[in-house]
């Protein structure tokens, strides 16, 4: 039964606005108003977020998958398995690769120190992925090379053992898949704000109108509309309340919406305040800026570390706009050019694969690496 952490400290084709506007339509004042509105970004710049800038090249949004490692990697591969061992009971199983990782930039500090080996730990929590560098003497008898290597780092009170054969492999398995690094649900939020408003607690309360609003058809483009009541598909951490949500399945992942206006304060509270990512649907004046530190105070959506999208819809699409917590790391797609217009397809493509590898980003950071594996 594996019961603790790790052992060791380890080594660690598209338009813009000018474009889409032409012929008749050039020269409106509408047209104007947003082709000058083009030079403000959608986010303004602030020191308590990181505020994304835009590309001035349109770059192809890449979800960012990992697979599990062991299954994926080490089980196609000659490897050994170590076990390690404190009072007669199992701490962690450690995997190694027989052969080296070829040369790249990325490990040219390891393969300093002699070759590199990829490395894996199971744990309780998941898995870890590392390199240990060692000049191996006799490769007829490695597993008694590495073992003596695990041995001489671990901490004191901790012994490695190899296990041959095929022993230990279903429980790597079943813990791996227990905690999978591959992201198959999520959980989004999505708050609805009328112009200028700066009041997070008014957002909240918004019921956008169903025949003047452009939130429903843009939230009707993202997924389907669901009765939680009788949904038996991913919920999301919702109950089986009599509501409203809404639900979609991208690229294998089941994604359901926390949708604010279709929730209660309770929900609020408990859902929306503990989602990671984030997205504001700003109905605002097409040359109005939105202003992440004068809507978010810094504990008002909780303390985890979030990634956020601001839509916001003009006469044809919708502009996209990015910022996060300031722990967390860049990640990719980089947004598009400023005066990019998305249609509704274009824009659920590029907006979910930002939230998707920003999710990711966050489980790597503070405080959310301390619960999951880090990848």
């Amino acid at each position: 039964m594996l019961n603790s952490g790790p052992l060791f400290t380890l080594h660690p084709s598209r338009k813009t606005t000018s474009q889409v506007f032409s012929g008749t339509l050039r020269g409106t004042q509408k047209i104007q108003e947003l082709l000058m509105s083009c030079d403000a970004p959608v986010v303004k710049f602030t020191d308590k977020f990181t505020v994304e800038s835009h590309s001035e090249e349109f770059i192809t949004p890449v979800l960012n998958i990992v697979e599990d490692v062991y299954q994926n990697v080490f089980m196609g591969e000659h490897h050994y398995n170590f076990l390690g061992v404190k009072d007669k009971v199992c701490h962690s199983i450690i995997s190694v690769l027989k052969n080296p990782v070829p040369s790249n930039p990325e490990i040219m500090w390891a393969l300093e120190l002699g070759n590199a080996y990829k490395t894996l730990m199971t744990h309780k929590n998941g898995t870890n992925t590392f390199f240990i560098n060692l000049t191996i003497n006799d490769e007829y008898d490695m597993e008694t090379e590495l073992e003596d290597y695990l041995n001489a780092h671990a901490k004191e009170g901790f012994l490695y053992h190899h296990i041959p054969g095929h022993r230990i492999i279903s429980e790597i398995i079943a813990i791996e898949e227990k905690h999978r690094l591959k992201v198959t649900r999520m959980k989004v939020a999505v708050l609805y704000a009328k112009p200028y408003q700066t009041d997070l607690m008014e957002i909240f309360n918004n019921v956008p109108d169903v025949d003047k609003s452009q939130f429903w058809p843009w939230l009707d483009s993202m997924g389907q509309n669901i009765q939680l009541k009788d949904w038996t598909g991913y919920k999301g951490d919702f109950k089986d309340e009599d509501q409203d949500s809404y639900f979609t399945v991208w690229k294998g992942i089941d994604i359901m919406f926390h949708v604010a206006p279709l929730m209660t304060q309770e929900q609020h509270r408990r859902l929306i305040g503990n989602d990671i990512c984030v997205v504001v649907f700003s109905e605002n004046l097409d040359s109005e800026v939105f202003e992440p530190q004068n809507v978010i105070a810094m504990d008002a959506l909780g303390t985890v570390p979030q990634v956020f999208c601001v839509v916001q819809p003009v006469s044809i699409g919708y502009w996209l706009g990015f910022f996060s917590r300031s722990n967390l790391k860049s990640y990719e797609p980089v947004p598009f050019p400023r005066d990019y217009i998305f249609s509704p397809a274009d824009l659920k493509e590029h907006l979910l694969t930002k939230l998707h590898n920003g999710f990711r980003m966050a489980m790597s950071c503070p405080p959310m690496n301390r619960l999951f594996a880090t990848p």
